[in-house]
C-alpha cells in the first residue's frame, strides 16, 4: 500500500503533467507567443478592423511581458504598423480629418520608442515617417508644415540603415517606401513651400521601376504625370497597363499586401476613369 507521501507525490506529478506549458514559460517566452499570434493575425486578417483591435490588445500584453530588446523592438514596430493601418481606415477624407490624428500620433510615438531601443535599423524610422506623413495630411498640409523637416530627417535616417528582417538597404523597405513618401510629399506640397513636380517624378519613377507590383507606386506616379498636359497620356497608359496586369494575375501584386492592393487598385481605376 502506497504511503501518504507517495500518493501526494504522484498527485503532484499528475497535476504538473496536466498544466499547460505556458505555466512554466518565462515572461519573454509568453511575450514571443503573443507576438507571433498577433503578427499572424495582422498579416492574414487585418481587413477586419475588430481583429486589428484584438491584435493591439495582444501586442500590448506582449510588450508588457517582453524582456529581450530585439523582441521589444519587433513588438513596437508591429504596433506602429497596426496604428498606421487603423488610422488609414478611419472613415472620411485623408486630409483635414481630426479623427485620424490621435491614431497616427500613437503610431509614430510607438516607432520612436522602437528606435530609442535600437537606432541601427531602418524600420522604426520609416514607420515613424509614414505615420507622421499621414498625420500631416489629416492635420492639413499647411498646418503641418512645421514638421516637414522632421519628416525628411526620419526618411533619410531610414534610407541610411539596413532593414531589420532582411538586412537590405533601407531605401527598399516597404517596396521602396521612402521614395514613395518623398515623391508624394513633393507632389502634395504647394510650390511656394517646397512642392516640386520634377522631384516628385524623380522619386516616384524610381519606386515604380524597382517595385512595379506596389500599386501606390504606380498611382502616385500617374498623378504626378497627370499634373502636366504633356505627360497626361503617359499617366493613363501606365494606369491601364497596371490595371490589365492586375486583372490578369492579381496574385502577382504583392501577395503579402492583398488587403491594401484590393483598395489601391480601386484608386487606380478611379484615376484612370478621370484621365
Amino acid at each position: 500500500m502506497k504511503s501518504m507521501k507517495s500518493k501526494t507525490a504522484t498527485a503532484f506529478a499528475a497535476l504538473a503533467m496536466a498544466l499547460p506549458l505556458a505555466a512554466y514559460a518565462t515572461p519573454n517566452d509568453q511575450a514571443t507567443e503573443l507576438f507571433e499570434n498577433a503578427k499572424k493575425s495582422f498579416e492574414e486578417q487585418r481587413q477586419d478592423l475588430k481583429t486589428v483591435d484584438q491584435v493591439q490588445t495582444e501586442l500590448a500584453q506582449a510588450e508588457a511581458l517582453a524582456t529581450d530588446t530585439e523582441l521589444k523592438y519587433q513588438i513596437k514596430i508591429l504596433i506602429s504598423r497596426a496604428y498606421f493601418w487603423q488610422g488609414t481606415n478611419v472613415p472620411g477624407n485623408e486630409e483635414n480629418n481630426p479623427a485620424k490624428l490621435p491614431v497616427f500620433e500613437k503610431g509614430y510615438n510607438k516607432a520612436r520608442e522602437a528606435y530609442t531601443l535600437s537606432g541601427d535599423y531602418a524600420d522604426a524610422y520609416y514607420y515613424y515617417a509614414i505615420n507622421l506623413s499621414r498625420w500631416g495630411l489629416a492635420k492639413g498640409k499647411l498646418s503641418a508644415l512645421g514638421r516637414l523637416t522632421e519628416l525628411k530627417n526620419h526618411l533619410n535616417l531610414a534610407m541610411q540603415r539596413p532593414t531589420y528582417y532582411t538586412g537590405e538597404d533601407g531605401t527598399t523597405i516597404d517596396f521602396w517606401g521612402p521614395n514613395r513618401v518623398y515623391g508624394r510629399m513633393y507632389f502634395a506640397l504647394p510650390g511656394i513651400v517646397g512642392g516640386d513636380m520634377a522631384l516628385s517624378k524623380q522619386y516616384l519613377e524610381r519606386a515604380a521601376k524597382e517595385a512595379p507590383t506596389h500599386i501606390l507606386n504606380i498611382v502616385y506616379l500617374a498623378e504626378t504625370l497627370a499634373d502636366s498636359r504633356s505627360t497626361r497620356s503617359q499617366a493613363k497608359l501606365m494606369l491601364r497597363d497596371a490595371i490589365e496586369r492586375y486583372d490578369a494575375n492579381p496574385a502577382a501584386f504583392c501577395p503579402e499586401r492583398i488587403q491594401e492592393t484590393s483598395l489601391e487598385i480601386r484608386l487606380a481605376r478611379e484615376l484612370y476613369g478621370k484621365l
